[in-house]
Order: structure tokens, then C-alpha cells, then sequence
């Protein structure tokens, strides 16, 4: 016979690493396959941080000049900024515009890909330290999965 409190106790403890491990995997599964037009707005600010480095701010509201695909301006924070500008180092910003009545706009999947990454990565932190301060799995996966 089983000890079935001692299996549900072993269970328990690793529950953590089991919603973690299986939020990550649908998470960067599915990462690739969607996009909304933040992301395609935030490969036009990058092409911005990149062609005006620490001025950016100067533009920020200067989307038909800087041919951004939606005519929002930026009203994130710096840091937002700066991990933009770091990421379209590593990954091309690119996007396409194809005119009609109803513009639609194609944003290349790396690029979806790396900026999901990070929200993905400061998700699974905010996980852990929810796991840290509360020690209760059940509202790691309420709030992960």
C-alpha cells in the first residue's frame, strides 16, 4: 500500500518548479504565434532609439516622422526604452506596412519572440517572489498559469 500523504507531501513540495517548468513551456510555445499591435509599435520605437540613441524622449511623440505603424506616442518609462534599444541590437526590429482601407501591419516573429521573452522572464520572477514572500503554491499558479 502507498502513503498517499507522503507522495501528496513530495508533490507539494516541488509543486513550485512543476507550475513554473509548465508555464514556461506554453508560455514560449505559444510566444511566437501572436502579436499585438503594442509589439509592432515598440519595433517602431526601437528603429527610433535606434537612429536617436539617449534623445529619444525628443521623439517620443513624433510618430508620422518617424513612420511608427500606429500614430500613439510613447509614454512608457525609461527602462522600457533603454531594454528596447538593447534588444534591437540583438534582434532586427523590422515590421512592414500594408496599405489598404484597413492598414495591416506585419512584425517579423523574432522580434515577437524576444520582446515576449521578456515579459516572460519578469513574469517568472514576479512567480517567485510571490512563492518567497507567500510560500503558497496555489497563488503562484493563479497568478502564472
Amino acid at each position: 500500500m502507498t502513503n498517499t500523504p507522503g507522495v501528496l507531501k513530495e508533490l507539494y513540495k516541488y509543486s513550485l518548479l512543476v507550475i513554473l517548468v509548465l508555464g514556461l513551456a506554453v508560455r514560449v510555445l505559444l510566444a511566437p504565434f501572436s502579436s499585438g499591435s503594442d509589439i509592432v509599435q515598440f519595433a517602431g520605437f526601437a528603429k527610433t532609439i535606434q537612429r536617436h540613441g539617449l534623445c529619444f524622449y525628443n521623439y517620443a511623440a513624433k510618430f508620422y516622422t518617424e513612420k511608427w505603424p500606429y500614430n500613439w506616442p510613447y509614454v512608457y518609462g525609461p527602462v522600457l526604452a533603454y531594454t528596447l534599444g538593447l534588444l534591437s541590437q540583438l534582434v532586427s526590429p523590422n515590421y512592414t506596412i500594408y496599405p489598404a482601407r484597413y492598414p495591416h501591419v506585419c512584425v517579423s516573429t523574432n522580434w515577437v519572440f524576444a520582446v515576449k521573452l521578456i515579459y516572460i522572464v519578469f513574469d517568472t520572477v514576479a512567480a517567485v517572489l510571490i512563492y518567497t514572500i507567500t510560500r503558497k503554491p496555489l497563488l503562484v499558479a493563479l497568478y502564472y498559469l
